[in-house]
Formats: structure tokens, sequence, C-alpha cells
């Protein structure tokens, strides 16, 4: 009985010792070239191995074996530490000018202006007056003009004592009225009233200027 038990388990020893060394070798020849399955040869008498090419090199008293020479997948290991920034690159060159972009809807029309000036005219009227006399009176616009400004003008340019006492628009603004003074001892000096018109109700291009002399100027000697 011993005898029986002790040959088996010298048989185990030597194969576990075969296993182990054929391992080993297995493990060289996989990393040398091999497909990462390994193939062996165990004797059927005495169980001992041999790494072979195929299991078609094992013999007639040898029976095939094969495993996988690769171990089972590792753990994933830990994230490691976010690297440093790289350095900024240099910067790229200018692109080509795009196209003209299309032309816009035009705009919606302003509104309407405010009403303009037109019939722009000058009436005017002239008397010649003497020491001591006043020249007095209103030069109307024409029907349906308004002034827009008026005054005295002088034919002296000095105009030495002569006064202008009046000089404005009438009430309803139709006219311009004004009375001048003649206080000096020389003689006679030509005195102008005029009367600046025109129709202020409408928008339309200013008309040329007329100035119309036919109107009289009432004269009233002072004293």
């Amino acid at each position: 009985m011993l005898k029986r038990i002790g040959r088996p388990r010298r048989a185990v020893v030597l194969v576990g010792a075969a296993v182990a060394a054929i391992a080993a070798a297995g493990v060289a020849y996989s990393s040398g070239g091999g497909s990462g399955t390994l193939t062996a040869c165990v004797n059927d008498t005495n169980g001992n191995m041999r790494l072979v090419a195929s299991a078609s090199d094992c013999r007639q008293h040898e029976s095939a074996v094969t495993w996988n020479a690769e171990g089972q997948t590792g753990a994933t290991g830990p994230t490691g530490p976010q690297g440093p920034t790289g350095a900024s690159g240099p910067t790229g060159p200018q692109g080509v000018q795009g196209p003209t972009g299309p032309q816009g809807a035009t705009g919606p029309q302003g509104p309407t202006g405010a009403d303009g000036v037109s019939g722009y005219e000058i009436v005017s009227a002239s008397a010649a007056i003497g020491p001591g006399v006043i020249a007095f009176g209103t030069i109307p616009c024409p029907a349906g003009k308004h002034v827009t400004g008026g005054g005295w003008t002088l034919d002296d340019p000095i105009g030495r004592d002569v006064f202008v006492n009046q000089s404005g628009p009438n009430s309803d603004g139709t006219g311009w009225t004004g009375s001048i003074e003649n206080t000096n001892t020389s003689g006679l000096v030509t005195v102008t009233l005029s009367a600046i018109c025109a129709d202020v109700s409408a928008t339309s291009a200013s008309s040329r200027v007329r100035v119309k002399s036919s109107r009289r100027l009432r004269v009233r000697r002072l004293g």
C-alpha cells in the first residue's frame, strides 16, 4: 500500500515540477513570437511534459494539452495628474477678404417736411422829405401773401438827423408799417419803406425776387 501511494505522489511532484518548468519556458516561447497559446505533450507514463509547436507533434504515449500564456487583465490604474498647459501657438495668417454683401433693401420714405416759402418778393414805396417832415404809411403785400420782414432805407447812407419812429408788421401780418422823421436843416432826404412778402403756407421752390415801387407814402410837415 505504501509503495502504491508513494509512486503516484512522486509522479505528481514530478509533473508539478515539469509544469512549472514548461510554464516558464512557455512564457519565453510566447514572447519570442508565439500566438499567446502554448501547446505541450504530457507523457502518459511518467507525467513529463515537453513544449511543442502543435498537438500533432505528440507521440503515441503522450497527450496534448494547451493553455493561454497571457495572464488575466489587471485592474485599471488611477487617473494620473493633469499635465501643465502647453505654450500658445503662433498666430495664423490673415484670411482672405470675403465677398461684398448684397445691397440692403430701400428704407421707408421719410415724413413730409414743414411748409416752405415761395412767391418771395419785395414791395416798397419812396418819398422825399424836407427838414421837419415826417413820412409814414403801410406797405401791403399782394393778396394771399404775408410779410416776412421789412424796414426803412435812405438815399443818404449816413442818415444824419433822420430818425425812425416806427417800423414793424401790421396787425394781421399782411403788410409793413412805419414812420420816419427828418430833423435836419440841410435839405431833402429820400426815404423808402419796404415789405418783404411771400407765400408761407405751401412748400415750393423760391421764385425770383420782384421789387415794386407803386405805393406812395404820406408826408406830413411837423409843427
